[in-house]
């Protein structure tokens, strides 16, 4: 091959590689960028309201029966008591009270009395005034019903709802008269017994004070 033919072929060489495509896009690159993905939300920090804290505590309903014991010479002995709810009287309340016993609302211009009753004999009664309405009223009308019934002595007890207390010793029965009060509300309770009753009547009668619980108040 001449020198001249030899730069032709070389010549139309280079031409053809100068117009030869690009080379592809590799499979595992996009011809195109793709969209950036939307930046995430960044999550809610603020804390919810504390509703459990302040929301009230449902009060706990209260067996229907329960058994509890007393002293008897010393010993305890067992008893079996049944609930009763007091709802439509000034201060509404719930106890336990023996078996046999009876219990009576009455109602008057003088006030509502809550009365429960061992053997038609003994009786435990709440009181509350409709007339007198201070703590001075109330502990005169206390004083004034123990003194009817036998005479109005004062005496001290470790009851921490008793603002005032008198013991009375009739012809034919014994008792005490004591004010409280509860959510602003004075009244009195009554325990007026045969003294031959004191052993059997006094211990079941401290049991039915002891389980007593207003109706703002929970527990068992």
């Amino acid at each position: 091959m001449t020198p001249r033919l030899l730069a032709g072929v070389l010549l139309l060489g280079a031409a053809g590689c100068a117009s030869d495509p690009e080379p592809a896009t590799p499979p595992d690159r996009p011809a195109t960028p793709t969209e950036a993905p939307a930046p995430e939300a960044e999550p809610d920090t603020t804390t919810a309201p504390d509703t459990a804290s302040t929301a009230r505590i449902p009060e706990v309903a209260r067996p229907a029966t329960r058994t509890d014991s007393f002293l008897v010479e010393g010993m305890p002995e067992p008893i079996d008591l049944r609930l009763v709810e007091v709802a439509d009287v000034p201060l509404p309340f719930s106890t336990y009270l023996p078996e046999g016993w009876t219990d009576e609302v009455t109602a008057s211009g003088e006030g509502t009395a809550v009365q429960f009753t061992m053997a038609e004999a003994a009786s435990l009664s709440l009181f509350v005034p409709a007339t007198a309405t201070t703590e001075a009223e109330v502990v005169d009308l206390a004083r004034a019903v123990a003194d009817a019934r036998g005479g109005a002595e004062a005496f001290d007890t470790d009851d921490p709802w008793v603002r005032a207390a008198f013991r009375f010793i009739g012809d034919t029965e014994v008792g005490t008269v004591r004010v409280g009060a509860h959510d602003g509300t004075f009244f009195s309770v009554t325990e007026a017994y045969p003294a031959e009753f004191g052993d059997g009547f006094a211990p079941r009668a401290r049991l039915v004070l002891d389980h007593l619980r207003w109706a703002d108040e929970s527990g068992l």
